[in-house]
């Protein structure tokens, strides 16, 4: 999952997509994972395990990764969908400690209308086609 998170973060950075990183209650739970690419930006610390007011509202796509599926990112879906918000959900790139946690986080919001995708699939999504000037970057990402 973390494997995953880093090149999800890193092709991101590539291909300039706005990130937002989050970190619930660091201050007891400790920070993110480094190498993640979250250096760059200015992580919002929260409380609450839903993330959907902390993003910029212009956002109309949201791709959501992380850990505690079950909780923050279930919560996050479910208030990004509820604000009229397309999410995905990286497969790859979430999980939980309980493998059915990971598994009932994921179904919930996906029969709300959250898609599912993996990280390679994102990353080609961005890219649109292999006449990308990035495309032979993120090829070697991904492998």
């Amino acid at each position: 999952m973390v494997a995953a998170a880093r090149k999800l973060a890193a092709g991101a950075g590539i291909l300039q997509q706005q990130v937002c990183f989050t970190e619930q209650n660091p201050d007891r739970l400790g920070r993110t994972v480094e190498g993640l690419g979250i250096e760059a930006h200015q992580p919002v610390s929260k409380l609450a395990f839903d993330s959907s007011t902390l993003l910029p509202g212009e956002l109309r796509d949201s791709v959501l990764a992380g850990c505690e599926a079950h909780i923050c990112i279930k919560q996050t879906a479910t208030g990004l969908l509820a604000a009229g918000k397309r999410v995905v959900i990286v497969v790859d790139a979430v999980g939980s400690r309980k493998s059915i946690d990971r598994e009932t986080a994921l179904r919930q919001p996906q029969q709300a209308g959250a898609e599912l995708s993996t990280v390679e699939s994102i990353l080609f999504a961005w890219l649109g086609g292999a006449d990308h000037p990035a495309f032979r970057q993120i090829s070697k990402l991904i492998k």
